[in-house]
């Protein structure tokens, strides 16, 4: 298991690189809010494209570690040429293909982390729980924004971000090497092709409802991915450098949820997660909306780690206990590009368009989703998931 969860830190570090400094270094280019939303926009693009393409490789021919090899490879790729990229064409452009290359590692070490839990499982080995391999991924996201912190003090060259992160690509792609491989059963039967079993498997009625609230979570999360760093230098006025520790505070109450997470949803059910995460989300946005204050911006942080467990764990989880061996990477990546991927590019375009009028009508906006959402989990979404499918 220490390879999977080396794979996680390197993924997540990879992302905790960009992410939280993305929107201030293509502010310091010189583009604007718009352009910063179709720039996260495209980037989710790739979420609809590539996934689903390499699961049905993974599931049907590929070993999985092999296909991850080649995502961090072209993923760090894409990074080292967009160093010298200025302008707002090759930058959207270079960063849409990153995200073509790198998207799929998530759902593929997802998929690949419950092949090697389940053949634990059946050949009566001990092993961890999904949540505690997957934590490994917040200790990853955090690294980052403390190497690039530090660094900021000798440098003030932004491109530090896509230096670090193709450092962590090439480390993740040396780590892949050492992944467990998928053990096929040659007399499994397969009905099709495993993405269409996975179309099937998200069209039962709980699953839709389960995928349209999330879809509207993943559209308020591309306003404050996309703005809350810009909220923190040009409403509070920060530098640039505090981004990422300031991010490392929700990260930190993050993986203390994590941990958590079997004996939550054990007591609660996933429903409750479900909710407990949307009213976070509800409360966060309104009170970015409502206050430009530096305290309240980093209280908003002690919200992240319900978020987390919404966006990032509840969903791979419970995907997975619908899903069958033939078609688990499918599973996981369809959902990303139906979910993660629709509800990315529309809300980034949208939230680009919103932001310019206003950051905190962005944030406002943004509750309203999960308002939304919050009233479809509450009258719609039955879980038919009592019993966890082995």
């Amino acid at each position: 298991m220490r390879s999977l969860k080396a794979q996680y830190f390197f993924a997540f570090a990879v992302i905790g690189s960009i992410m939280p400094f993305l929107p201030v270094y293509l502010a310091h280019l010189g583009f604007s809010k718009t352009q910063i939303g179709y720039i996260n926009s495209v980037g989710a693009i790739a979420v609809v494209v590539t996934p689903a393409v390499l699961a049905l490789l993974a599931d049907v021919h590929f070993q999985t570690r092999r296909l991850l090899c080649f995502a961090f490879l072209a993923g760090g790729a894409a990074f080292a040429a967009m160093l010298p990229a200025t302008a707002f064409w090759p930058v959207l452009i270079l960063y849409g293909i990153h995200c073509l290359a790198f998207v799929p590692a998530l759902p593929l070490q997802d998929s690949l982390t419950f092949h090697s839990l389940h053949a634990h499982a059946g050949a009566g080995r001990s092993h961890p729980p999904y949540h505690r391999i997957r934590v490994w991924g917040s200790l990853g996201f955090m690294l980052p924004s403390l190497l690039i912190f530090f660094a900021l003090w000798f440098s003030a060259s932004q491109r530090l971000i896509l230096i670090a992160a193709i450092g962590f690509c090439m480390l993740g792609a040396i780590n892949s090497f050492m992944l467990p491989a998928v053990e096929r059963d040659p007399g499994e039967p397969r009905a099709g092709l495993p993405t269409v079993a996975a179309i099937k498997t998200l069209a039962e009625p709980h699953m839709t409802v389960f995928c349209l609230a999330l879809l509207l979570m993943y559209m308020s999360s591309s306003v404050f991915y996309g703005f809350y760093p810009l909220h923190l230098t040009e409403r509070v006025g920060l530098d640039g450098k505090w981004v990422g520790l300031i991010a490392n505070i929700g990260v930190f109450v993050e993986v203390f949820f994590m941990l958590g997470f079997g004996w939550i949803e054990r007591r609660i059910g996933v429903k409750l997660v479900l909710a407990l995460g949307i009213a976070a989300w509800i409360v966060r946005f309104l009170l970015l909306a409502a206050s430009p204050s530096l305290a309240v911006a980093l209280a908003t942080q002690v919200l992240h780690g319900p978020i987390v467990l919404v966006l990032h764990v509840a969903p791979p989880v419970y995907l997975n206990r619908s899903a069958s061996p033939a078609n688990r990477a499918s599973v996981q990546a369809v959902y990303g590009m139906l979910v993660g991927g629709i509800g990315r590019i529309v809300g980034a375009a949208i939230a680009g368009h919103v932001a310019s009028i206003g950051l905190p009508t962005a944030f406002a906006y943004a509750a309203g989703l999960n308002v939304l959402a919050l009233v479809l989990l509450a009258f719609a979404f039955h879980d038919k998931q009592t019993h966890p499918r082995r």
